[in-house]
């Protein structure tokens, strides 16, 4: 619940050439008072071979934490939940974009099917703007503060 209240960002250009920060870091307030950060890179570590690459979720709420981390392979991701009445680690397999793309087009047939609000999973119209407002607001807030890299 809750839509974005406040966006505000700092990036990094290191060298790429693009309008957007390649790198970014976010922070930004819901409407409902949820606190979100996000650290983002497009190019992380770009120049070095071999490349260490990572992908990580953390949700931290008033009830429990969620961390989600890909292995460097990106084969295996390992989901640990923690709440006052659960500690538990999950590892899952990655099945590839191809098993995605397959659910996204199921729940879509449904939809069609069945009309809207048979899927739970789809994202709305609504959900778009709203990603598209936090992605807007927060490349914004970065080129503000764009300086030039020193070396």
């Amino acid at each position: 619940g809750g839509t974005w209240k406040d966006v505000e960002a700092v990036g990094a250009w290191l060298g790429e050439p693009s309008d957007p920060p390649p790198h970014i870091g976010i922070i930004g307030m819901l409407s409902n008072g949820v606190a979100v950060t996000l650290n983002a890179s497009l190019a992380w570590a770009a120049n070095i071979e071999p490349r260490p690459m990572v992908n990580t979720l953390e949700i931290a709420g008033t009830q429990g934490v969620a961390l989600c981390r890909s292995t460097p392979d990106f084969r295996r991701m390992t989901m640990q939940l923690y709440s006052a009445t659960l500690c538990e680690e999950i590892t899952l397999d990655c099945t590839g974009h191809t098993s995605d793309i397959v659910l996204l087009l199921n729940d879509f047939a449904e939809v069609v099917a069945k009309g809207p609000g048979a899927s739970n999973t789809l994202a709305t119209g609504e959900d778009g703007y709203w990603a598209q407002f936090a992605t807007d607001q927060a490349n914004a807030s970065a080129r503000r503060r764009r300086t030039p890299v020193q070396g």
